[in-house]
């Protein structure tokens, strides 16, 4: 038997099942925490719906700040800062609640914060708030000793001057889809799933780092991965696999650095398109296409972004998909 196999096979210690214990749940919610900050003057179809469904507790947040509030209090002064963007973003908790609940409340804010940034390199702007939302998350966490953490994607989407920059980590996804005159639905995936099951760069990456592979999942680099493991090979929060105390010199190869995207068309060519982002309780029993065209029918029926919501977590969960659901759609 090899170290690595003795490392598998060992049973778990008392420090670990303490730890595990720990690191299981650092709080309860059955509800979704929805914010979205809004100017009534401004016209953008957008909806969003999220249910807890068959498990325990609901770990999903979401957020949508829409661009040019007024500037006469702190959620309009948000959106003021944005500038020509507004802002969508999903979150999926592991763990417990409390991470995906900062992320929600404070990546728009930090984006904020760097508007002069955001004005000139909106994927700098974007990249530089992740990193500021995970440091300010990995102080609390250490204060408090929370171990959950969250999945991010994020949308700033720029209607008048035909342009969208994401930044994501984790397994929650963004598509954009257009439809042409012809009914072909075009299909443009803005996001990286960041797992090691089904992403053999981060596998690889991981392996490189230092990090360990188990059961096609991330283990951690001092424990036993039956004790202690996670499904995502990039997070916010975490700090379990992150912190000197709990990873003693080691690497566990699990990172908050996003991956951004962004695309640009014409607003005076293009018709209508469709922006969703989805945690992966909907794009685990729903392909990229599949959703899209479901969506574009729908709006050939009428139907509004927010009943397009509803009907894509219907869907997923009549496909068979047991998670939580957070689906939010865009029409622009």
């Amino acid at each position: 038997m090899d170290e690595e196999e003795a490392w598998l096979s060992e049973q778990p210690s008392e420090l670990e099942r303490h730890y595990s214990e720990k690191f299981e749940r650092s709080e309860r919610r059955t509800a979704t925490l929805t914010r979205v900050l809004t100017n009534k003057s401004v016209v953008l179809l957008h909806g969003v719906h999220s249910i807890q469904n068959a498990r325990d507790e609901m770990e999903d947040a979401h957020q949508a700040v829409l661009c040019h509030g007024d500037g006469q209090d702190d959620k309009t002064a948000i959106a003021d800062a944005l500038g020509a963007f507004s802002y969508f973003a999903v979150f999926d908790g592991h763990g417990g609640t409390q991470a995906a609940e900062f992320a929600g409340e404070r990546l728009s804010c930090a984006l904020a914060e760097e508007a002069s940034t955001l004005s000139r390199d909106p994927t700098e702007a974007l990249r530089l708030a992740f990193a500021k939302v995970e440091a300010e998350w990995l102080v609390r966490a250490r204060q408090q000793e929370l171990f959950d953490g969250t999945t991010a994607a994020v949308a700033l989407l720029d209607r008048a001057q035909g342009r969208c920059f994401i930044g994501n980590v984790g397994d929650s996804e963004v598509v954009l889809g257009r439809r042409d005159a012809t009914g072909k639905t075009c299909c443009q995936v803005l996001t990286e799933v960041h797992n090691v099951r089904g992403n053999p760069a981060e596998a690889d990456r991981v392996i490189a780092a230092g990090g360990r592979l188990w059961h096609r999942r991330l283990g951690h680099p001092k424990l036993n991965p039956r004790v202690c493991s996670l499904a995502i090979s990039r997070s916010i929060g975490d700090l379990f696999f992150k912190d000197e105390e709990y990873v003693e010199g080691t690497v566990s190869g699990l990172i908050a650095d996003p991956y951004m995207s962004n695309a640009t068309w014409d607003p005076a060519e293009c018709g209508e398109q469709i922006l969703i982002l989805g945690c992966d309780g909907l794009w685990d029993t729903v392909t990229h296409e599949d959703a899209l065209e479901f969506a574009f029918n729908q709006r050939a029926g009428n139907q509004g972004p927010q009943g397009i919501c509803e009907q894509l977590v219907k869907l997923a969960q009549e496909n068979g998909s047991s998670d939580n659901i957070t689906v939010m759609v865009v029409v622009f």
